[in-house]
């Protein structure tokens, strides 16, 4: 298969996995423990920026730089963003800043992940 399908796709889905999540009417209750449902987002965003910042690097070249990492880590926290707002036009739902928050904590999270991740590979090879 194509190498673009398996660098792209993955992230790609996810991004519309997130998206039919934020139109359902209500949320399903897995959790429920008090905070699950910034647990949920927190762990979503961890999992987009992860995502995200595999797809950036590559897609950024050879020799990347910092550059991407910025701009992955700013896509996955408007990302979070744009899907705090789309919720305002979905039945039963309400944008909240909280779950946007949590959503910054994943994606924050997710990037240390990501980062440690590249020096521990970067030490091995």
């Amino acid at each position: 298969m194509n190498i673009y399908f398996w660098l792209y796709g993955p992230w790609f889905l996810y991004c519309i996995f997130i998206f039919f999540l934020s139109s359902l009417s209500s949320s399903p209750d897995i959790l429920t423990l008090p905070l699950s449902d910034k647990i949920r987002h927190a762990f979503l965003y961890l999992v987009l920026a992860i995502l995200t910042l595999r797809a950036f690097r590559k897609w950024s070249g050879e020799h990347p730089g910092r550059r991407y990492f910025i701009w992955a880590i700013l896509f996955c926290i408007l990302y979070g963003a744009s899907d705090e707002w789309h919720q305002s036009f979905v039945a039963n739902r309400i944008p909240d800043v909280m779950d946007w928050a949590a959503d910054v904590i994943g994606v924050s999270i997710g990037g240390i992940i990501y980062w440690k991740y590249l020096r521990i590979k970067r030490n091995i090879i």
